[in-house]
Parts: structure tokens; sequence; C-alpha cells
């Protein structure tokens, strides 16, 4: 799906994600994807990680039903960042470590990147015994 992008003016901007075991990560907010799906006007948050990977963090209507309900992530290329526009490829979404090991820690999505539709592409989630 082709996504525009509208990137931060200032690239010092943070966003400080909540995890799954309650401690926080800081993260960069690099840039908003802008694209419609299922006729609704949708804008995803994209951001840079410390060790300088791109990622969505997302929630959608799928969420808690067919997929993981703490939401799933899409990683992103830097060189498909570079234009004005970017493809978002949905059948890359997956599940955080922590849907099968909670254990782990994982990102939980912002507010903002819930999306009003369901994404009925990418990993699925049953719950496990």
């Amino acid at each position: 799906m082709q996504a525009r992008l509208e990137p931060f003016a200032d690239k010092t901007q943070k966003i400080i994600v909540r995890m799954s075991d309650g401690s926080e990560e800081v993260y960069s907010k690099y840039a908003h994807a802008v694209f419609s799906l299922q006729d609704e006007a949708c804008r995803l948050l994209i951001v840079q990680a410390t060790d300088g990977t791109y990622s969505i963090l997302f929630r959608d209507a799928t969420s808690s039903k067919e997929t993981y309900g703490g939401g799933r992530y899409l990683d992103l290329e830097a060189d498909a960042l570079t234009g004005t526009q970017t493809v978002i490829d949905f059948n890359t979404a997956y599940n955080p470590y922590c849907a099968y090991n909670p254990s782990y820690a994982c990102p939980i999505p912002p507010a903002e990147n819930t999306l009003p539709v369901a994404v009925k592409a990418g990993e699925r989630y049953q719950e496990h015994d």
C-alpha cells in the first residue's frame, strides 16, 4: 500500500513508549505515514529505535480478536523512507515476542497508532496454554 510520508521537521522529537512489563523506552519520532484503507483516512507514526531501526507499532480492529491484543509491528527499511512516499506491506505485520513468552518486554503501540479498520493481513494469533 502506498503511503505519503510526513516527516517531522524537528528530528529531535521523542516519544516515550510503555512496555508490556510496565517499563518505558524512548523512541525518535521519524514521520507519519498517511494512507487510505477501506475508504478510511489512516495515519500511523513511524518511530526509530536507538539501534537505528524503523518501525510502526499499531493496533487495529482485529487486535484481541484475530491478532495479539497488544498490537502488531511492521519493520521498515531505511532506504524505503528517503522520499515522500513509502510502501506499507501489512502482509509482513507480526506479533511481538511477548505474545508468546511473557518474560519478554515489548513496546505497546501508542494510542495514535490505533487504526479504525481491520487489517486482515499479516500474522494472526491464537492463545496458547
